[in-house]
């Protein structure tokens, strides 16, 4: 075993070597206390670790299981395919394709969801942000 998979264990070789190189520069270059230039390799390497293991792809490469935190972040179901489709509006899709309603009552049943789902639009715009209000205060 080598003294690099020793000292990095789980982390990516790249974030170990940042947070050196960082180390290095902010104790030789930038004359910090030996502690705080241990402290900014710390944080390079953490925030590099963080983007390399979190950050999604490209949503072709995407693969939910190996980006948990992102997913519990943006609340994305991994299982539904994150184009932001209500049930509703999924389960009349497929009674259309069916063939079980027609095309003028998916439309008004269509309607009828999206504006079930969406706040109310005549609403004044301070009845609509009084909760917010309430929260702050």
């Amino acid at each position: 075993m080598s003294a690099l998979s020793k000292l990095s264990g789980d982390d990516h070789p790249v974030s170990f070597a940042a947070g050196a190189v960082a180390a290095a520069i902010g104790f030789l270059a930038l004359g910090l206390a030996w502690y705080f230039a241990l402290i900014l390799g710390m944080v390079v390497s953490g925030l590099l670790e963080f983007g390399i293991r979190e950050v999604p792809p490209d949503t072709d490469d995407y693969d939910a299981e190996q980006y948990e935190l992102w997913d519990a972040m943006t609340d994305d179901d991994p299982n539904h395919g994150g184009d932001g489709e209500s049930d509703e509006v999924a389960r009349l899709r497929e009674r259309y394709a069916r063939g079980e309603i027609d095309e003028q009552q998916f439309e008004r049943e269509l309607e009828a969801a999206l504006d079930a789902e969406m706040p109310d639009a005549t609403a004044e715009p301070s009845e609509q942000r009084e909760p917010l209000r309430e929260r702050e205060g």
